[in-house]
């Protein structure tokens, strides 16, 4: 799918089937998510997720809104016992196209384009012409002539009249033209910045690198469960799209897993050397933490920007659990003497 595309399919798809706006803005949100996961058939996304992101507030709405969507053939959902409900996007093809004859043009004897409805009218108009109407203006044009008077009374009086609604009418029509700029510029802008952020997501998924992918595809949060039980010592041990997919298994917010996450995590290990297994256990230690606080989920940071700002170096070890020498304890002995490491030390 491409995302551009969705996008503008289902706003010609609104403009002729009736769809309540909190429908609309929720697909618009599932859009949005299945376009960050790599376009997935199935994919979760919870009632507590759409309501921190679309600001809706009753849960009920958000349901019955789902349940708009799946009737008019927008979306599909699994439900499964005791686990998350599951959504695929389904292309809004069935909107109707503007009917042809509003929209098809004729060529006139001067090779002029006009529309049918504009070319009848203008043949209704030249063609019919009444005679009574012909003597019914001469005699009005002979008293007019035979009154002069009437008009030199009136005349600095009408001069100044119709110079005020010169003024005001060039200064609407002036008015006018430069909000239907700023309206073409808006519109403009808002198509650019659409398709900038297309690109965006196109260049950024080519950066992610090959090592983060087993088997052609990215390892998903999912995949982490089986990896839950390991120590510290064997999370060292795991390799990038291992400890990646144990990452998002232990971030507390649930959403966000998209190219930029992944991305992000690349930059971190491969460009600036940041141990796989520092990053996994700084998400394990804050979302325990979370957790334990009931921290609500608006207030919890992306998992990206967890890595981006730096705050898994609040959360990860001080010292290595892999260390060579103090095997994470901080100290070591060499030759009787106690010697303090410098592994806490190793981003420095």
């Amino acid at each position: 799918m491409n995302y551009i595309v969705m996008l503008n399919a289902f706003h010609n798809y609104v403009k002729h089937y009736d769809i309540p706006a909190p429908a609309q803005l929720i697909y618009l949100h599932m859009l949005m998510r299945d376009n960050e996961l790599l376009w997935e058939e199935w994919f979760v996304f919870s009632v507590r997720s759409i309501i921190s992101i679309t600001g809706i507030g009753s849960p009920n709405t958000v349901r019955h809104s789902i349940e708009h969507l799946r009737a008019a053939g927008l979306i599909e959902c699994l439900k499964r016992d005791r686990t998350a409900t599951r959504y695929k996007i389904l292309p809004p093809r069935n909107y109707k196209p503007v009917a042809p004859d509003t929209i098809c043009i004729h060529n006139d004897t001067n090779g002029k384009t006009v529309s049918p409805k504009i070319q009848n009218e203008s043949e209704t108009e030249v063609g019919k012409v009444n005679c009574n109407d012909i003597d019914t203006d001469k005699q009005a044009a002979s008293d007019m002539i035979q009154s002069p008077d009437t008009n030199c009374i009136h005349n600095d009086t009408d001069s100044k009249s119709a110079s005020q609604s010169a003024s005001q009418s060039a200064s609407q029509s002036v008015s006018q033209s430069a909000i239907g700029k700023t309206q073409m510029n808006t519109s403009y802008n808002n198509n650019k910045n659409k398709v900038n952020e297309n690109q965006k997501l196109n260049h950024l998924s080519n950066l992610v690198s090959t090592s983060l992918k087993t088997k052609g595809a990215v390892p998903m949060p999912m995949d982490g469960w089986d990896l839950r039980h390991l120590g510290e010592e064997e999370i060292y041990a795991l390799s990038s799209p291992k400890a990646y997919s144990l990452y998002c298994h232990y971030y507390p917010r649930k959403e966000g897993f998209g190219v930029e996450l992944q991305v992000a995590w690349v930059e971190a290990v491969e460009t600036k050397g940041i141990l796989p297994g520092d990053l996994v256990l700084a998400a394990k230690k804050f979302g325990e933490a979370k957790v334990t606080a009931k921290t609500p989920m608006e207030y919890i940071p992306m998992p990206k920007n967890f890595i981006l700002n730096g705050t898994w170096q609040q959360n990860t070890p001080r010292y290595l659990p892999v260390c060579p020498h103090c095997h994470g304890k901080g100290t070591y002995e060499d030759n009787g003497t106690l010697i303090q490491c410098n592994c806490d030390r190793r981003y420095k």
